[in-house]
């Protein structure tokens, strides 16, 4: 299990729903069993409330009066080790001067280092996507044996495997061999787990369910057979042909996603909906089934990164151009297009990046629209004409980094979007004074109402405009 923190409230107390035994059995881990430094891990799917739990964990009395120290930093796929550092100092009050921000980050890791010797200290990495991250910051937290703690997040259950000493290393091995033999059978997987739940962790007992795992699954029909029902059962109609036609297919054989959808439509499985092709809703389908747990993913193959340059020709709509729905990062230079259609890029359901670097758009104000970028979490403007951005916090409900960079002409940055919840960094690079002031006038409102986690780094315009 696995976690991270910060109570984004607002002026009350947030409230965590299904959590209570979880939240305890991380709790006891917290602040007790050995003295040694520790590392916490929450995994689970994204969406399933990692940060949520990790908040209401950090945010615990009991556990702010047992550290001395409480800190919380953002690692996400794009993790920046000067940033995690700075992210860390803030929060163990180190006053931030231009020293300290244009120095080294061995220097940063020293002072934080000396900040947290000799304190029981809680350190908490949300969101973490690659152990480069961890193996950066580990070597400046000390190893007092006081019980300070080390709690990440992660939607990666390997990451968190690694990045934890009590996750037995010695049985993994041996619990990748049983895995093997389950077939990646999701329910053949859930049954042994239980199994191997009851045994005790050793070398040993775990070789003996190794070698036993195929009898362990027949000698029990029933129960297997039942489960299976049970989740065919819940199915929804329209679902039951398209999951019984993979019994077409010969066992342990690897399904091609376009071979499958083609016979589905074949097959007259698939159903005509309004504004998307028949491959698109058979698409629909086979990620429902995915999501049940009764078909697995054997290879992904769900394109997430696309990038557009463009320095002669370019449609004047993006409505003229299909983007993938599953794009999930998306950088866009020398197209050259009218602000209100990028606008139309928060259509894409999946989008969780957006880079506009120069030459992206003519025109000097993005109007963003009622509809806003929903999944967005990470928005860079670089190098833009842009002078006025009118937007406000609605529009951008997920954004957790805002990068401005040499963006010479804009004016202001909205003080609205400093209303958003899960905003945690906005970073401005060579802007103008108005803007840098705009920025420091967001954060001291922010603070001003309890809001101390929004976090600000200013790079000096050279020219002082």
């Amino acid at each position: 299990m696995s976690m991270s923190m910060e109570n984004r409230t607002m002026g009350h107390e947030e409230i965590t729903v299904g959590f209570d035994d979880e939240a305890l059995t991380i709790k006891e881990l917290l602040a007790g069993g050995k003295k040694q430094l520790q590392m916490i891990s929450i995994f689970w799917m994204p969406g399933l409330g990692k940060t949520t739990l990790a908040k209401k964990l950090y945010n615990d009395p009991y556990i702010t009066h047992y550290f001395h120290i409480r800190a919380w930093t953002y690692a996400s796929q794009l993790p920046s080790k000067t940033e995690m550092l700075l992210d860390i100092l803030c929060s163990v009050n180190v006053v931030f001067t231009d020293e300290i921000e244009n120095t080294t980050n061995v220097k940063l890791g020293e002072k934080l280092y000396t900040q947290l010797k000799g304190k029981r200290y809680l350190i908490v990495i949300d969101d973490i996507w690659d152990i480069g991250a961890w193996d950066d910051l580990k070597m400046y937290f000390p190893k007092d044996n006081n019980g300070s703690r080390v709690m990440f997040t992660s939607r990666l259950k390997e990451l968190s495997m690694h990045a934890s000493p009590d996750c037995h290393p010695h049985l993994i091995e041996i619990g990748k061999q049983i895995m093997k033999k389950c077939g990646g059978l999701p329910l053949a997987i859930v049954i042994i787990a239980g199994l191997l739940a009851k045994n005790i962790k050793t070398q040993e007992s775990w070789k003996q369910v190794a070698q036993s795992v195929s009898s362990y699954i027949v000698s029990d029909p029933n129960q297997y057979l039942d489960t299976l029902a049970l989740s065919y059962s819940h199915l929804p109609r329209h679902l039951k042909p398209c999951f019984l036609y993979l019994g077409a297919f010969p066992e342990d054989q690897k399904i091609s996603v376009q071979r499958l959808i083609w016979l589905w439509i074949a097959e007259g499985f698939i159903q005509k909906i309004e504004q998307k092709s028949l491959e698109e809703v058979a698409e629909d389908y086979l990620m429902d089934l995915i999501q049940t747990s009764l078909v697995i993913v054997a290879q992904k193959r769900h394109l997430e990164t696309l990038k557009l340059l463009n320095q002669f020709s370019y449609p004047t709509n993006f409505q003229e151009v299909k983007f993938p729905t599953n794009v999930k990062r998306l950088t866009l230079k020398y197209t050259k297009i009218k602000w209100e259609n990028i606008s139309v890029l928060g259509m894409l359901p999946n989008l969780e990046l957006l880079k506009l670097d120069v030459d992206t758009a003519s025109g000097w104000q993005w109007a963003i629209t009622a509809s806003g970028f929903p999944r967005l979490k990470f928005l860079k403007l670089k190098d833009l004409d842009i002078k006025q951005l009118i937007t406000c916090s609605s529009h951008f409900p997920s954004l957790q980094h805002l990068s401005l960079d040499w963006c010479q002409d804009l004016k202001e940055v909205p003080s609205s979007l400093g209303d958003i919840l899960t905003l945690q960094l906005i970073e401005v690079n060579h802007c103008r004074l108005c803007v840098e002031e705009s920025v420091r006038k967001i954060k001291e409102e922010q603070e001003s109402i309890g809001n101390n986690w929004l976090k600000v780094l200013i790079r000096k315009n050279p020219w002082g405009l």
